[in-house]
């Protein structure tokens, strides 16, 4: 997971046990649930507050505040960065004609079919991948053109799923 604050500064966090790693450095932050929003965490000796200002769960994104300052938090798990990678994250603009597999794995279901018109984010197929079911949703609104695979089907990473008419 990446954590971009303010959107400059950015950080890898990869949660190990009860711990986190910080761009691969353990950290040894305790944090102390206060209520109302707060949190109070420690590291060493060092411990500050953090309020909750606001949250927003569809960009996950988060506003907190530290001794008066106010900072941005966008969390960005794995799969959004892939789709992002993509060209499929949240604000694309390019128009995409052929949606591709992020990653090996089985189709557990083809959701359209060609032909059929699908809106932004409608889902088009089921693919499961590392043992987790991913919802391949529509980047855009189009026409089914042709789909590359059948229900069943075990494919590679980059293998053709859907193509959209221009």
């Amino acid at each position: 997971m990446k954590a971009n604050v303010n959107g400059k500064k950015e950080w890898e966090l990869l949660q190990d046990g009860d711990s986190f790693k910080v761009d691969g450095i353990k950290s040894d932050v305790t944090w102390e649930w206060l209520g109302d929003r707060r949190v109070l965490l420690r590291e060493g000796s060092a411990q500050f507050e953090v309020e909750l200002v606001h949250a927003d769960i569809e960009t996950k994104t988060v506003t907190v505040s530290i001794r008066g300052n106010q900072y941005e938090v966008q969390l960005k798990e794995d799969f959004d960065l892939l789709l992002e990678k993509m060209g499929m994250g949240p604000g694309s603009t390019s128009v995409q004609s052929k949606i591709k597999a992020p990653m090996p794995g089985l189709v557990l279901d083809v959701l359209v079919e060609p032909g059929q018109t699908v809106n932004v984010d409608e889902p088009l197929l089921i693919l499961e991948a590392m043992k987790m079911e991913n919802v391949i949703k529509s980047p855009r609104e189009g026409e089914i053109k042709s789909i590359g695979v059948v229900k069943g089907n075990a494919i590679e990473k980059n293998t053709l799923l859907i193509e959209f008419q221009n």
